[in-house]
């Protein structure tokens, strides 16, 4: 397949294959493909393994969240709304199968689009509550830090699917997440249900996850990127800072912003608009 390159500014960029091309949309990923066929005998859910026979209840998570693929898509610092409208490769990535997973709606609306990360020491001692999950969920978030943190037995999928969407569309993330991705990546190895989901969307869509066929490729691929850069952008200049007061970002006329040093390899980064940060869960000075 032809391979896409993508340069982007303070951020790790990677080669990606060339996308799917065969569901044009979100609506249809949930609507005529992961509910009918891929889970069309029922399933359980992604972060919580609930089981379910039908769609009451559930919403479709994208594990690399849609506001995260904006800048490979096209449309960096717009709405999601307006990426929809404006970038058929943006739909095509928010339609991928491989990214796309049944999700309890309240767990899901949680997730939101935080970056993954290890939150506390001992995170065995901290339930997730929902009705729907009577002996509570290992599903931890941090909204105040922007994170969160699944359970054990999914953070090897949840790895490979970041790794998936990086490899073929050429798509970015943070440094420090990286590491931390691979490291889940080799100590949850893909189950049967993770093999199995791979043969039924090759099935649907036409390509596989090859880091669920090899999941050490991800270790020869991504080991290897260049370091971050630790400049400023020349045109996105608004800082993204995580400190005890959280995901916090700073213009330039904010009172810290010449104070405010962005380091990437804690996941700090720099935005090209207010919106952009907002929407990647970082939020302004309350002074």
């Amino acid at each position: 397949m032809k391979r896409i390159s993508t340069l982007l500014l303070a951020l790790i960029s990677f080669v990606g294959f060339a996308d799917q091309t065969k569901i044009p949309d979100y609506d249809d990923a949930r609507d005529k493909y992961i509910y009918p066929k891929l889970y069309k005998n029922g399933g359980k859910t992604f972060y919580c393994k609930v089981n379910f026979s039908n769609r009451k209840g559930l919403q479709v998570e994208h594990i690399f969240p849609a506001s995260w693929m904006k800048e490979a898509a096209g449309c960096p610092g717009k709405s999601r709304k307006w990426c929809r409208k404006h970038s058929d490769r943006f739909n095509l990535m928010e339609a991928d199968l491989h990214n796309l997973h049944p999700a309890i709606g309240q767990v899901n609306q949680d997730r939101s689009n935080y970056l993954f990360d290890v939150i506390g020491k001992d995170d065995s001692k901290k339930v997730y509550k929902h009705p729907r999950i009577p002996g509570g969920c290992d599903f931890e978030v941090d909204p105040d830090m922007g994170v969160i943190e699944p359970p054990k037995n999914v953070r090897g999928d949840a790895a490979r699917a970041v790794f998936y969407i990086m490899d073929e569309y050429g798509s970015n993330i943070d440094g420090k997440m990286l590491s931390l991705l691979l490291d889940w990546n080799a100590a949850d190895k893909p189950d049967e249900h993770e093999k199995w989901r791979n043969n039924e969307i090759e099935k649907l869509q036409g390509n596989r996850n090859r880091f669920i066929d090899d999941h050490l490729a991800a270790n020869s691929i991504f080991s290897s990127a260049p370091p971050l850069a630790s400049n400023e952008p020349p045109s996105c200049n608004i800082k993204g800072n995580i400190s005890r007061s959280g995901r916090i970002y700073h213009t330039q006329s904010s009172r810290s912003y010449s104070k405010v040093k962005i380091d990437l390899s804690k996941g700090e980064r720099w935005f090209c608009s207010i919106e952009e940060a907002e929407s990647a869960g970082w939020r302004a000075p309350r002074n």
